[in-house]
């Protein structure tokens, strides 16, 4: 799997000397996908700092 690949290469474990014979081709001229995915950080402190979190997940993008 290609995410493998990328993992191992970023890792910086060379457990697989054929890695490095191997390379990861990316299509430049492929268009833009609609779906995008938001990484929001939050600190749990407290209980009650929960519904900030929950309100974020319910929003479908997070």
């Amino acid at each position: 799997m290609v995410f493998d690949k990328i993992k191992r290469a970023m890792s910086g474990s060379r457990e697989d000397e054929e890695l490095s014979n191997e390379y990861l081709e990316i299509d430049l001229n492929k268009g833009e996908e609609e779906n995008k995915v938001l990484v929001k950080l939050f600190a749990l402190k407290q209980y009650d700092d929960v519904n900030e979190i929950l309100d974020a997940l319910r929003e479908g993008y997070t």
